[in-house]
């Protein structure tokens, strides 16, 4: 027989309510309860009724359905079997035999149990329910969440959002066995937030190899991560780097550093860095007592930028060492390796709408060679300066641009003629705070000829200001005012749509020192410039462009004394990219005197984009080595099915130039060696170049490395350029 609504209500009313019997106040009314099956039954002694075959029973928002279900009126007891699910706004339960409780909002569920509600889904043996607190207790639980499976032979839920779990075990590999898993006595899971597990066992397929009396991890997507890298360096013995990275926000994450090397001492840093929509920066700081020549090394780096208000912007950065070698010897990620020069700089800047202006601040300190020490160089404190854009005259095509700097500087110009180990290699009486300002003024005027072709005239001044000159050894503190004056002529034609070429003349005078007269007293007559200018532009199509320039100089005076040794050594440019995965760059400048030879050459080609399958080679000759050619040659590619291979290897050949080189020097070898062990990745790296040799390993989980590729990320390649992304 089939049953309808109306049939159990009925026998609702003839029963005095299905679930309704009861004094409690929470008992559902009539009007809000429902029983649809195939079949029913009515056990008038027993106020039972039975239903099978599609049963389902709908009371307040709460959903029963099974094959069979027997409903205990007076007690509201409902018993199902066979595939039964109980579903109400906030839970799904799902058993093989599941016993209900209505009025105090229990169940007990047997046989392929599985629960999912507002935070956790699991699955299980036997489980004993109130979805009204959300407490109960589960046996031989199954918890997946994100890529993390937690097991366990018995979980009791506390809250909401918080299980205990005895025998409990963890993996991020869904093996069955696991690669690898931890073991532990008991856990406390708070879903989303944290598992903490005491005597804890990490174990390699079925074999626990250490113990720990307590663990915690961070089940949020912004989690720290630890990592270690042994390996072994010929100067500093062997090491062990270990970094610590904690996202503080989603815009900012915090680097503790450590390194144990056994023959140089102990290192230790830290990092931050932020980015946001107004701000963004980095700081780091790094020392160790270097134990091989007992001396303190450090590194400190800084940057920042922020926009304060709709037209202030503010940027500073600091690049400061105790020696040249630092960067190389250990921090090897820097971009430069060997740093010459110590600096940092903070500059106020305002936008306008026609003109920006500027205070700038700065401090260099230069290496002092003879005591493998840092001095001050150069102080300025500060810089003042103002520049306005292209301004057009009325609706003429004339248009005027000024601009002018004012600085206050410090400078401390080294004795060339010092003698070698000389404690303080300044010129005595040279290091003051002078006053230096320049301003320029140019008008320039656009004059269409054709559609195709355009002249471009334009007059200038110059003027440069400074409180004091150097007068051989000693400072005249005599004002020096020095000005110039410049024009110029650029002819631009565009001979096609692809091709089009700029044809320019310059020609700039010096005026005598404080006056505004032309210096035709001086050997050259005032003339500093007087040179024409060459550019052509070619790009037939999106995949190729070429470029060529050269210039030509005019002046009488010029120390040149043949035509040839006029030209400014004429260059090509040239570029190919078909696809984005492949791209062949060239460029050489050719010297025409005394005899006609490239003064320099690069080439570079690459097929394959940087995070995959590539290939790279390169070439770079310059005529100040003759003899001597640069080499560059890079790849990556899997060895095999889970071994992946990526490296490159830089030399010098050197011969007799031209075809014929007879030796190569290899300079410097980088290799990397990655094995994917399903969940594991291990990677080997080998790094070698004169005067360093490292090697490194290390071993990450996947899950952490997809953890920090979600994660929201800082970007800090522009503060430390060289370090490697691929590597990740």
């Amino acid at each position: 027989m089939n049953c309808s609504l109306l049939v159990g209500l009925l026998i609702v009313a003839l029963a005095r309510g299905l679930w309704a019997e009861s004094t409690d106040p929470t008992a559902v009314p009539l009007s809000t309860a429902s029983l649809t099956c195939d079949y029913l039954e009515f056990l008038s002694s027993e106020n039972v009724v039975v239903a099978r075959g599609n049963a389902v029973a709908i009371s307040s928002g709460t959903h029963l359905q099974a094959d069979e279900m027997t409903l205990y009126l007076s007690s509201q007891v409902v018993v199902a079997n066979g595939h039964a699910v109980l579903l109400s706004s906030t839970t799904r339960l799902e058993a093989d035999h599941l016993v209900l409780d209505q009025l105090n909002k229990e169940a007990t569920a047997r046989g392929s149990m599985y629960l999912q509600d507002q935070t956790l889904t699991l699955q299980g043996d036997m489980a004993h329910y109130n979805w009204g607190a959300s407490t109960g207790q589960f046996h031989n639980v199954y918890i997946q969440e994100g890529p993390w499976r937690t097991w366990g032979q018995r979980l009791e839920r506390l809250g909401p959002s918080t299980y205990r779990i005895r025998r409990a075990g963890f993996s991020s590999c869904e093996l069955n066995p696991p690669h690898y898993h931890f073991r532990g006595q008991t856990a406390l899971y708070r879903v989303n937030e944290r598992m903490s597990v005491t005597h804890i066992r990490p174990a390699a397929e079925r074999t626990p190899f250490l113990y720990f009396p307590y663990y915690t991890k961070s089940l949020k997507d912004n989690a720290w991560s630890y990592t270690v890298e042994p390996g072994n360096s010929e100067r500093n013995g062997t090491f062990l780097k270990n970094v610590f990275t904690y996202p503080v926000s989603g815009y900012s994450q915090a680097k503790l550093l450590y390194d144990y090397y056994s023959d140089a001492g102990n290192g230790f840093g830290a990092e931050y860095t932020y980015s946001t929509a107004t701000a963004r920066g980095s700081v780091s700081g790094y020392q160790i007592d270097d134990r091989i020549d007992g001396r303190r090394r450090w590194n400190l780096r800084f940057a920042h930028w922020q926009q304060l208000a709709p037209r202030w912007q503010v940027q500073s950065r600091v690049a400061m060492q105790s020696d040249q070698n630092m960067n190389d010897i250990f921090i090897g990620d820097d971009y430069q390796r060997v740093r010459q020069l110590g600096e940092s700089d903070v500059a106020f800047t305002r936008s306008g709408s026609w003109y920006s202006a500027r205070i700038f601040a700065e401090h260099d300190r230069a290496l002092d060679a003879d005591n493998n020490r840092y001095v001050t160089d150069k102080t300025v404190l500060p810089q003042l300066g103002f520049q306005s854009s292209a301004l057009r005259i009325k609706k003429s095509n004339l248009y005027f641009n000024f601009g002018g700097n004012f600085r206050n500087e410090y400078d401390r110009p080294v004795d060339p003629n010092a003698p070698t180990g000389a404690t303080d290699p300044i010129v005595p009486g040279l290091d003051h705070y002078r006053q230096f300002a320049d301003a320029v003024g140019r008008f320039s005027w656009r004059l269409p000829i054709t559609q195709m072709i355009s002249l471009e005239p334009s007059a200038g001044i110059t003027e440069n200001w400074q409180s004091s000159q150097v007068a051989g050894q000693e400072l005249d503190p005599a004002n020096v005012l020095q000005g110039s004056g410049q024009t110029g002529l650029n002819l631009r034609h565009r001979l096609t749509r692809n091709l089009d070429y700029d044809f320019g003349h310059r020609y700039s005078v010096r005026w005598k020192p404080n006056t505004f007269r032309r210096d035709h007293a001086a050997d050259d007559h005032g003339t500093t410039e007087n040179a024409l200018s060459f550019f052509a532009n070619y790009r037939p199509s999106r995949e190729v462009w070429g470029r060529a320039s050269t210039g030509y100089d005019l002046r009488d005076t010029s120390p040149y004394r043949t035509p040839s040794q006029r030209f400014t050594p004429p260059s090509l440019e040239m570029g190919y990219q078909p696809r984005r995965w492949f791209s062949l760059n060239a460029r050489e400048v050719v010297q025409l005197s005394p005899a006609s030879k490239p003064q320099s050459t690069v080439v570079d080609v690459r097929v394959g984009p940087d995070d995959k399958l590539f290939f790279s080679a390169g070439l770079s000759y310059n005529i100040v080595r003759p003899g001597e050619l640069d080499l560059s040659n890079g790849a990556a590619f899997h060895l095999t099915r889970g071994w992946w291979l990526s490296g490159d290897i830089r030399s010098t050949a050197a011969g007799a130039g031209g075809m014929r080189y007879n030796s190569l020097d290899v300079r410097e070898k980088n290799l990397v060696v990655r094995r994917d062990l399903h969940c594991w990745v291990v990677r080997v790296t080998y790094k070698d170049r004169p005067g360093s040799h490292e090697l490194f390993f290390r071993i990450d989980l996947k899950s952490t490395l997809d953890m920090r590729a979600k994660t929201p990320a800082v970007d800090d390649t522009q503060y430390y350029p060289a370090r490697s992304k691929t590597a990740e």
